[in-house]
């Protein structure tokens, strides 16, 4: 498209302003060949081409023990948020070895970050990079239901339009070869305090309801004057006054009516980056995701949780009945199980939504669950709120049906 051409580039940098980093000395404050020694570990930087003569720069950490055949080989890919780079990480990755040790910890940047290179012109741009490390590890004959992409905020995106594509293509050959789309496999995906679309972040969690509305008004009482002879700035002023009325009332309003607006706009310069509509795409048993309450970064109605919400929300109730009508006790333990997950979904950094800034930027290990089915005190039977971070390894556990080292 034309106006991706011209404009693609300028929003890619304004979208993910890691862009402007320059190159990180990963060497300037670690030895790496000494936590590589001591740690028992062994981390390697690849380059895999991309679309567009981008090239993709990550690293892969693993323990210094005999692997498991390809065919066996678990891989873990995280893909940070819009502002960051997985050299940040490093300590988090060597860490993430001991707890998996017969995994692959890999960490990438996106075209244009650090030592990737390439301009991203749309939303295809950085999900083809996250694809090209997909395939690496396909290639190297590691199953794709083995390999698990795990991604923060922006990162969480992208990671989760990537495996809605792969998965497309995979059930698109094996239709073409005469297979059953059923025997497709898609990779894991965990995504992690993200949002729905790119339309509903800027309008929810960029603009906010003044500003949205003030631009709403002036669209939509534009198109008022015009089509129907009045004076515009008349038409500007009375839409707009009755735009902020609502704010107190129905705020979905303005939101709705300037989410096409939006949508398009971005659609025709870079693309809506619809991860909601992804996510839904994959296997229900392939995907899991994490939300923080009081998220200043990700608002909650901007949110890919507050998108999943009306499904959840009947799981949630198909589960309570199975919980309270099945006999078979497998089936109960099961459906406990589920539900436990699905709630512990939704962690929080503090009840102080000041905190807002924390709550999606902070460590997993400084967020918790909050919710009723586990318990505060000792004395209580139900099982212990949870820190996020084991929240996350739960997650990755049940979509592996692996258990991590203790």
């Amino acid at each position: 498209m034309l106006l991706r051409w011209l404009a693609g580039y300028l929003v890619s940098l304004a979208v993910m302003p890691s862009q402007f980093l320059g190159e990180y000395d990963t060497g300037s404050t670690t030895d790496w060949s000494d936590v590589q020694q001591r740690e028992g570990i062994t981390i390697t930087n690849h380059q895999v081409d991309s679309t567009n003569a981008a090239k993709i720069d990550f690293c892969e950490i693993h323990q210094n023990k005999k692997s498991p055949k390809a065919k066996d080989q678990k891989v873990i890919i995280y893909a940070v948020g819009n502002g960051d780079f997985y050299e940040n990480h490093m300590r988090d990755y060597v860490r993430l070895t001991k707890k998996y040790p017969s995994y692959k910890i890999v960490g990438f940047n996106f075209r244009g970050t650090v030592a990737s290179k390439g301009r991203a012109w749309s939303e295809n741009d950085w999900i083809n990079d996250c694809i090209a490390v997909i395939e690496h590890y396909r290639k190297q004959g590691i199953a794709t239901e083995n390999i698990l992409l795990n991604g923060h905020s922006m990162g969480g995106a992208i990671t989760t339009m990537a495996a809605a594509k792969l998965y497309s293509q995979d059930v698109a050959k094996a239709k073409k070869s005469n297979r059953s789309a059923k025997d497709v496999k898609s990779v894991k995906l965990i995504n992690n305090r993200s949002f729905s679309n790119l339309a509903d972040e800027i309008i929810v969690s960029l603009l906010g309801k003044s500003a949205s509305a003030a631009i709403t008004g002036i669209l939509y009482g534009s198109l008022i004057g015009i089509i129907a002879g009045f004076s515009m700035l008349a038409s500007i002023a009375v839409v707009t006054a009755a735009l902020f009325a609502t704010l107190y009332t129905t705020p979905m309003v303005v939101q709705n009516l300037l989410y096409p607006w939006m949508n398009g706009l971005l659609w025709l310069t870079f693309g809506t980056m619809d991860a909601a509509s992804a996510y839904k795409s994959l296997p229900e048993g392939a995907v899991d995701h994490i939300v923080a309450k009081h998220d200043a970064i990700i608002q909650n109605k901007a949110g890919l949780h507050h998108a999943l919400k009306s499904h959840n929300t009947l799981r949630k109730n198909q589960l309570r009945d199975i919980i309270q009508q099945e006999k078979n006790s497998a089936k109960v333990k099961a459906a406990e199980a589920e539900l436990l997950n699905i709630k512990d979904s939704k962690v929080r950094y503090s009840d102080d939504p000041t905190h807002g800034f924390e709550a999606h930027n902070a460590d997993l290990n400084m967020l918790s669950t909050y919710h009723k089915l586990r318990a505060r005190s000792a004395e209580d039977k139900l099982p212990q709120q949870l820190s996020a971070e084991d929240v996350m390894d739960n997650k990755i556990q049940r979509l592996f049906k692996a258990k991590a080292k203790a």
